[in-house]
């Protein structure tokens, strides 16, 4: 994977709540800030300056408290 500086990132006019599942059982609540592309894969950059695969993070849903 390529350093964040070697990337296109397109910045997203405001953050995006997701949802972050990197293990089974496990959803942590991200805020994405930019978007860029690894081949035919969505990358999210949250925040924080991590780096979420597309295949990981879905649209926080609002509804579910």
């Amino acid at each position: 994977m390529a350093r964040h500086a070697d990337r296109t990132w397109y910045v997203l006019p405001a953050p995006r709540k997701m949802l972050w599942r990197p293990y089974e059982d496990t959803e942590i609540e991200i805020e994405a800030i930019a978007f860029g592309f690894d081949g035919d894969i969505v990358l999210w950059l949250t925040a924080n300056g991590t780096v979420v695969e597309g295949t990981e993070a879905e649209n926080r849903d609002w509804d579910r408290e």
